[in-house]
């Protein structure tokens, strides 16, 4: 059974930052722990994609998916991330 969670991400944290916070924080480690997210998606464009998020005004829709850590991670454009996991 998938276990699926929806995290907000904090601040001013990228969109890259908030996926190594939510899955650490899913894993309980330490981010320092997970494997560089670099070697999985390219956080500069996964960023640059979200960079104005969440922004009502910016009427973006849309979302990026991928794989990371035994998750399938969801970057969505209302500033909102999904993990799930088997």
């Amino acid at each position: 059974m998938a276990q699926r969670v929806r995290y907000v991400r904090e601040g001013d944290a990228s969109p890259s930052i908030a996926v190594i916070q939510a899955v650490s924080g899913c894993e309980d480690v330490d981010e320092s722990e997970l494997p560089p997210l670099h070697d999985t998606i390219d956080t500069d464009a996964l960023d640059a994609l979200f960079t104005s998020w969440p922004n009502p005004s910016a009427q973006l829709d849309g979302h990026v998916r991928f794989q990371y850590c035994e998750y399938t991670v969801n970057v969505h454009s209302d500033g909102y991330l999904t993990l799930e996991a088997e």
